[in-house]
């Protein structure tokens, strides 16, 4: 049966607004990695989260002040947010912009990859989230894929340094230049 052009396809809520975030998220490191040159890496992330502070405000005044209504089921959530406001709003920020600084733009970008998988192995095992087969397979793919091209011998990558450069999203602080 042949397609219609009238038949819309809609993404469901919140797919939009995760692919701008991931696309920015994505743009922001290697405009960053030209910033970084002159300015700090602490106030670089100021005026990141300065710019995100002033574009979230206008969506508020777009919609009017009727922000979304979600809410803490509990006050057990507290001291979940207080550590995801510390170590994913401030010190992860603050500390991407000083690795970045340190290093090339293409370790840089082996690096951040590999932060997706981190991240969800630690949402598996430690917070018990559910995964299938195809979850795992595309990590397990991220993964190799990170693994290939440090293998690749560019400027900066070596196959002594695979481990370590995939472990420093976790243990940050530590130059990336070899």
């Amino acid at each position: 049966m042949p397609h219609d052009p009238s038949d819309k396809v809609f993404l469901p809520k919140g797919v939009g607004s995760a692919l701008l975030a991931a696309l920015l998220f994505g743009v922001s490191t290697p405009i960053a990695k030209i910033f970084l040159d002159n300015v700090s890496p602490v106030l670089l992330t100021s005026l990141f989260y300065l710019g995100s502070g002033f574009g979230l405000t206008i969506l508020y005044v777009i919609r009017r002040g009727h922000p979304n209504r979600e809410a803490f089921e509990a006050r057990r959530d507290i001291p979940w947010l207080g550590g995801a406001l510390l170590f994913g709003g401030i010190l992860g920020p603050i500390l991407l912009m000083a690795g970045a600084s340190k290093t090339t733009a293409w370790s840089a970008s082996i690096l951040l990859n590999m932060e997706s998988v981190f991240t969800v192995v630690l949402a598996w095992f430690i917070f018990r989230e559910s995964y299938d087969l195809r979850i795992a397979l595309g990590m397990g793919l991220i993964l190799a894929r990170g693994f290939v091209l440090s293998f690749h011998g560019a400027k900066g990558a070596s196959y002594r340094a695979v481990p370590s450069r995939s472990l420093r999203p976790v243990f940050v602080g530590e130059s990336t230049t070899t």
